[in-house]
């Protein structure tokens, strides 16, 4: 009999060593998901708090990438239509030229047909001009400048002058850029401040012949 008490309570402190462990890891177990649980709620307020600014910021840039795209396609339209008109203004030259032809043959009716024609010219002169310094104005990238001997011009509110004092038989101009001189050749530039250059294009072989010149700015 007692014999079997001690079997019986040997297996009791058996089960209960052995349900040590299982209790543990139920008990870290539970700790695991909460901690889990914890993190989900962490990462779901931070997504709440960062959602909206992360959804107005791609709307946004959205928004800007849209504009930049609408004025781009703006800018090719023009363009195209200024090339049309160039090109309108080459077949109209070319009648110009017939019609100066035949001018003496039927004098009266090509005058009329001139006078017209003359008209359609000057129309479309002028658009092509009015769309040039709309480009120039949406672009702002380069500015073209024809400067006679001794002639000057002040650009970007007067913050840039330039002027063409001389030629030299070298082929060299004297150009002054904002009060300073410099001796240069057709291809060669001058920085001036950080964003823009002063690029000589053409110099002139005769003092009646004019100098050209591109500013270039970002």
């Amino acid at each position: 009999m007692e014999n079997k008490n001690i079997t019986w309570k040997s297996f009791v402190l058996v089960l209960g060593i052995a349900s040590i462990p299982t209790c543990a890891v139920w008990y870290l177990l539970q700790d695991n998901i909460k901690e889990r649980d914890r993190t989900i709620t962490e990462l779901q307020k931070v997504i709440k708090l960062d959602y909206p600014s992360f959804l107005n910021k791609i709307n946004l840039a959205t928004e800007n990438l849209s504009t930049h795209l609408k004025k781009l396609e703006y800018i090719n339209n023009l363009k195209k239509e200024k090339n049309k008109l160039e090109n309108d203004n080459k077949k109209l030259s070319i009648e110009l030229d017939i019609l100066n032809k035949d001018y003496n043959k039927n004098l009266k009716l090509k005058e009329s047909q001139l006078t017209i024609l003359e008209e359609k010219y000057r129309k479309v002169k002028n658009n092509i001009l009015v769309l040039k310094n709309r480009i120039k104005e949406l672009s702002l990238k380069k500015v073209e400048l024809t400067l006679n001997k001794g002639e000057a011009k002040s650009l970007k509110g007067g913050v840039i002058n330039i002027g063409y004092v001389d030629n030299t038989d070298s082929n060299k101009c004297t150009l002054t850029v904002n009060n300073k001189i410099y001796n240069m050749v057709a291809g060669e530039y001058i920085d001036i401040g950080k964003d823009c250059k002063a690029l000589l294009t053409k110099c002139p072989n005769t003092s009646y012949e004019k100098a050209y010149i591109e500013l270039l700015c970002k």
